[in-house]
């Protein structure tokens, strides 16, 4: 279950749309509540992401959702960016988000 997970969200990763500088991973999260807890563990390719404060979680309406984002582990010593990270949010009504990110993304 655990492999299933990081290959969908490797496929998410890879095949996230870019547009100005940001990156667009879409999330479906099923049978939530609002106000539900939710983490997600998110890899990125080297070189994509430099700073956490450089990603955001929006609703599908592209309303910024209040967030937390840590990051894990970096692709050090060969490259300073990021590899994987942590996003911790609350759900909402909609079952729909993105994780933007980029230098183009600002909290």
């Amino acid at each position: 279950m655990m492999k299933q997970r990081l290959l969908l969200l490797l496929f998410l990763l890879f095949s996230a749309q870019r547009a100005y500088g940001i990156g667009r991973i879409p999330i479906r999260v099923q049978r939530h509540r609002v106000g539900a807890p939710l983490t997600l563990g998110v890899p990125f390719p080297r070189g994509a992401l430099t700073s956490p404060d450089r990603v955001r979680v929006v609703g599908s309406d592209g309303r910024e959702i209040l967030s937390q984002v840590t990051e894990v582990s970096a692709w050090e010593p060969t490259d300073e960016s990021i590899k994987w990270i942590w996003v911790f949010f609350l759900a909402e009504s909609s079952e729909e988000y993105f994780i933007e990110y980029g230098e183009d993304v600002s909290r």
